[in-house]
């Protein structure tokens, strides 16, 4: 079924656009003509891809606005001009899924490590609270929240990491979508520095709560080297001397040579050390941090921890200190799935499956 017309659409993060690039190109390579919707920051990335951009209002896909109906609005008005066979989203982005129902076209959607939409809590509510407020903005009826997991959901993990394996009816899991651009030589050149141990540390959203960074910080062994992403970081000025740090620093090309991992428990950086059997250190505050921290703990692949110094002290000589096996298990698993393939047939099986309808 060459040359459809499928627009990806993505939330405006590295953690959303990246697994969304990794699809579009699986998609692309089929032979089908792929725009990727996002924010304008991504477009030079995009084009470097052979991917084309589609144009959209500045701060229509802006993460950190997901919620705002004028937000929705203006995602759906973007993409329902592109004239889309077909529609692939991030989780969350809740425009793509309108844009789709409105043109009477299937809708994928890129999960998250965590399930999604969350099957309780206070994530739940929010979630329920903005996907009604979105469609009484453009003047839908209500809409149950499981609707958010489109025609297909695509999960990201594999299922050996799930204790029951669970995924639920719709999902099918796609590995860790974890395509990332090419380290910048900086990156490259400090690794290759390195002498002694390397540890990623990522502080995502904290909802509120103080980060831990702070506590962190004293509990770092000596000798210890440190890379960071410090959008989100309270008190960056207290990094060790040597530390590899900037706004968004790419958890692939270190992860591939870190002795262990502390962070939130985003589903991009757990997925990142998973896939290459590093250790983890999960400090979650909200949104699917905890349900992450929880699985990751259930697998025997890292240790959940509260933002304490000496809580993490311990936790990192745990994780670093437990048995490997759960890991190299693992990281069979995801090398042994062509995650983005496998989404790009998944995809493309909504098609025929609205083809062959009555």
């Amino acid at each position: 079924m060459p040359g459809l017309r499928i627009v990806v659409a993505a939330l405006g993060s590295p953690g959303f656009v990246f697994p969304a690039i990794a699809v579009a190109r699986a998609l692309r390579d089929r032979g089908h003509r792929v725009t990727v919707a996002t924010e304008p920051w991504a477009a030079a990335i995009l084009g470097a891809q052979g991917l084309s951009c589609l144009p959209a209002p500045a701060g229509a896909f802006d993460t950190s606005r997901w919620f705002l109906p004028s937000v929705v609005a203006a995602q759906s008005g973007a993409l329902r001009g592109a004239g889309a066979d077909l529609f692939v989203v991030t989780s969350l982005t809740l425009g793509g899924l309108i844009a789709a129902e409105l043109a009477g076209v299937p809708c994928a959607v890129i999960g998250l490590l965590s399930e999604f939409p969350p099957p309780q809590g206070a994530n739940r509510q929010e979630i329920a609270a903005a996907w009604s407020a979105a469609r009484a903005a453009v003047y839908l009826p209500p809409a149950p929240i499981e609707r958010l997991a489109g025609d297909r959901l695509l999960r990201r993990g594999v299922p050996e990491l799930f204790v029951p394996p669970a995924p639920g009816p719709s999902a099918r899991f796609v590995g860790a979508l974890g395509w990332e651009p090419p380290a910048p030589p900086v990156v490259r050149d400090w690794i290759a520095a390195s002498s002694g141990p390397i540890l990623y540390v990522h502080q995502a959203r904290t909802f509120g709560a103080p980060g831990f960074w702070r506590a962190l910080a004293p509990a770092l062994p000596p000798g210890v080297r440190v890379a960071t992403s410090t959008s989100r970081m309270d008190h960056p000025e207290r990094l060790p001397a040597g530390a590899l740090a900037g706004p968004v620093v790419p958890h692939g090309a270190v992860l591939d040579h870190a002795a262990a991992c502390i962070c939130s428990g985003t589903s991009s950086v757990v997925l990142a050390a998973l896939e290459r059997g590093v250790p983890l250190v999960v400090v979650p505050a909200g949104g699917e941090q905890p349900d992450v921290a929880d699985l990751v703990e259930r697998a025997g692949v890292g240790v959940r921890s509260t933002p304490d110094t000496p809580s993490l002290a311990a936790a990192l000589a745990r994780a670093q200190g437990s048995d490997p096996g759960p890991r190299a298990a693992l990281r069979r698993a995801f090398a042994s799935l062509d995650g983005p393939s496998r989404a790009a047939q998944l995809v493309l099986e909504l098609v025929h499956s609205a083809a062959e309808a009555p």
